[in-house]
């Protein structure tokens, strides 16, 4: 207290006026915000591959893994726990068959060709010593997704996806320095295809097994 009325001393000391006081006292405190607010955050850009499925709960159908990759950008804020939100595009290639059935014996394999838009929202732990260069952090969170466009050679079209659908995410990353890796897995809530696509009481649901490696443009 004793250093801030010296302060206010030396301003007036100096014979500054009182408006041009008040602004440089709100701009040193919209310094001083920006400086914490800069020590709490990081920006992080990654890329990576990731397998997925789209699981159907019916006998008559079935599914296989598809590989695809992705590319995405986040934003960090806090230190031991954080929140994380960004953006993340991807593209993905799977395949979806009918059982063979004694009418159709060989019913054709439909490929899925879609890219589109993640907007995760997580709470992250981070487990080890944040000074140190390398550190273990856990999260998990929600997820918005969106299916852009469906690539050439899809035998689905963008019109049958679902534009929104819901995912949940969970998964586990270790940072050293600048670098850093994620695992996590994310599985669908709700259904990626429209209602009626396929016949009542199936569900269709995108489940991702997703490796990212980045970079922190800046870290906290």
């Amino acid at each position: 207290m004793r250093s801030v009325e010296q302060f206010f001393v030396f301003l007036t000391y100096l014979k500054i006026p009182p408006m041009q006081t008040k602004l440089f006292i709100t701009l040193l405190l919209v310094s001083a915000f920006s400086l914490h607010l800069r020590a709490q955050v990081s920006l992080k850009v990654g890329l990576g591959a990731q397998i997925s499925e789209i699981t159907l709960n019916s006998k008559d159908f079935s599914t296989s893994l598809g590989m695809g990759t992705h590319f995405n950008t986040s934003v960090q804020y806090g230190k031991r726990v954080y929140v994380e939100g960004g953006l993340q595009y991807f593209g993905t290639n799977q395949k979806i068959q009918a059982r063979p059935t004694g009418a159709f014996p060989d019913p054709p394999e439909n490929q899925a060709r879609i890219a589109g838009l993640n907007i995760p929202v997580m709470v992250g732990y981070r487990a080890m010593d944040i000074d140190g260069p390398t550190t273990i952090h856990l999260f998990a969170g929600g997820n918005l997704r969106s299916i852009l466009a469906e690539r050439g050679e899809s035998d689905y079209k963008q019109n049958q996806f679902r534009f929104v659908h819901i995912g949940a995410l969970a998964g586990m990353g270790i940072t050293h320095r600048v670098l850093y890796a994620e695992l996590a897995y994310d599985f669908g809530v709700s259904n990626i295809f429209k209602d009626g696509f396929f016949p009542d009481g199936v569900d269709s649901r995108q489940n991702i097994l997703r490796l990212t490696i980045g970079v922190h443009v800046f870290r906290n």
